[in-house]
């Protein structure tokens, strides 16, 4: 299959949509470097992005420059081996057992709690960021 326009516009290239509150919502194609729009809403910065995405592929042929591609979506068996200390090993069984759970779900809840405080804490960086850059 020839890389032409049509190929780039078929590939999935991860889209990351953030809230500026003193703007407005701003997409970007990361893998693309300067490839971003701005909108009113989420929707219309992901829609505005993807013109935007069409230009940088139509210069970027025109130039000969080369164009990256997202590697496919790695796929996981949802199954992980983890070595912990004895210690910890028992007390997470203890509070899993009190909590009338398995230690297996016990533990998915543990990470997926942390994960999404891990994740609003990044959001909340890269807002404080933005808004001080912006001034």
């Amino acid at each position: 299959m020839a890389k032409d326009l049509a190929y780039y516009l078929s590939l999935d290239y991860p889209v990351t949509v953030s809230y500026d509150p003193d703007h407005a919502y701003y997409a970007n194609v990361e893998l693309l470097g300067v490839c971003s729009a701005v909108g009113a809403t989420a929707a219309e910065a992901y829609e505005n992005v993807q013109v935007s995405k069409k230009l940088w592929f139509e210069g970027a042929l025109e130039e000969g420059l080369p164009i990256p591609e997202p590697e496919p979506e790695k796929e996981y068996s949802g199954r992980l081996v983890l070595r912990l200390p004895k210690s910890l090993h028992a007390k997470l069984a203890r509070r899993a057992e009190d909590d009338g759970t398995s230690l297996n779900q016990y533990l998915v809840m543990l990470l997926a709690g942390e994960y999404e405080r891990d994740l609003l804490a990044k959001n909340a960086k890269e807002l404080v960021t933005a808004k001080a850059g912006s001034k």
